[in-house]
């Protein structure tokens, strides 16, 4: 007869908490509204309902996202900025849109270092802890591939954008023009 050991499994990966569900708001021309989802939090709901007229907002029940007029959408996010300070805030403004629907937008040039924080995040968050910064590209594909095998969706399916994520970052540090890790 076997016997099996009860307790914790053994991996390679310690498990880290996902971040919290994003606020995201993009102005909507057609609606001339913005179309915000954030998360669920009934104290929010609540000063919704109770502050912002009916005739300046309105919720959608099969996406779960809230309409606002744009006079209510800028006390919403200050107010939101306060309440979700560990969520993050994917703004795209009305002066955006306009400028893209015009063909006037500029593109914007990350840095390569925010890129690489990003990057790191990323292999902090797949429980591989480096000592210090490293911009070693051998030792850091290693730790890209143990990354990539946490992400994976065959092994990880909430991973898949993360994935995504990791191997942009890793393309883009790695390339010919940036050349961030030696």
């Amino acid at each position: 007869m076997a016997r099996f050991r009860y307790g914790k499994k053994r991996s390679s990966y310690n498990y880290t908490p996902k971040e919290t569900k994003p606020f995201n708001a993009t102005w909507i021309p057609q609606a001339q509204a913005y179309k915000v989802s954030f998360p669920y939090n009934e104290g929010f709901i609540s000063l919704i309902k109770s502050k912002v007229p009916s005739g300046y907002r309105d919720y959608d029940e099969k996406t779960k996202e809230w309409y606002f007029t744009e006079e209510y959408f800028d006390i919403l996010l200050q107010i939101a900025r306060i309440m979700f300070k560990s969520s993050v805030f994917n703004i795209i403004d009305k002066k955006t849109v306009e400028e893209y629907s015009q063909g006037t937008a500029m593109t914007v040039q990350v840095p390569a270092e925010q890129l690489a924080r990003k990057f790191y995040a990323l292999l902090a968050n797949a429980g591989l802890q480096l000592d210090g910064v490293n911009t070693n590209k051998s030792f850091l594909r290693k730790y890209y591939l143990r990354a990539a095998k946490y992400y994976h969706p065959d092994v990880n399916p909430d991973g898949a954008s993360d994935m995504s994520s990791l191997n942009q970052l890793w393309s883009t540090l790695t390339s010919e023009e940036v050349q961030y890790f030696k």
